[in-house]
């Protein structure tokens, strides 16, 4: 298992890799995120990943498992004109407000795929089109 993580500093983004140790240190890297110098963070174990966005206690969650992603979403009704920006990796992104997550949230998920490497079922979460 690897945390990969990405570091935006003058106006270059650096990706770093690292080897996961204990689960304390990859929530360490969830509570760094910022949405400037860092904003995305990996966990990967083979094809399996979990990956957090965004940051400021506004967060994008998904899960990647044998090929297939789902987006955790929150019970926000969907807007389609609403827009929600966060900065990734350096650049704007827009999100729908469903798929804002907060941080605990952020976190549940996160301990649930390092312990069992699914989905945590109490979560909702919603299989990304290919």
């Amino acid at each position: 298992m690897k945390i990969i993580f990405d570091r935006y500093q003058n106006n270059t983004n650096k990706i770093e890799t690292i080897p996961f140790k204990n689960f304390g240190d990859f929530e360490n890297y969830i509570i760094r995120l910022d949405q400037s110098e860092f904003s995305e963070v990996i966990l990967k174990d083979n094809n399996n990943e979990l990956k957090i966005c965004g940051g400021r206690y506004n967060f994008i969650v998904s899960i990647t498992i044998d090929g297939e992603t789902f987006d955790l979403t929150n019970n926000t009704q969907i807007d389609l004109h609403e827009q929600i920006t966060l900065m990734i990796k350096g650049q704007p992104v827009s999100f729908p407000p469903n798929l804002i997550i907060t941080f605990e949230k952020a976190l549940l998920a996160s301990k649930y795929f390092h312990l069992h490497k699914q989905l945590e079922s109490s979560l909702k979460w919603v299989k990304r089109l290919s």
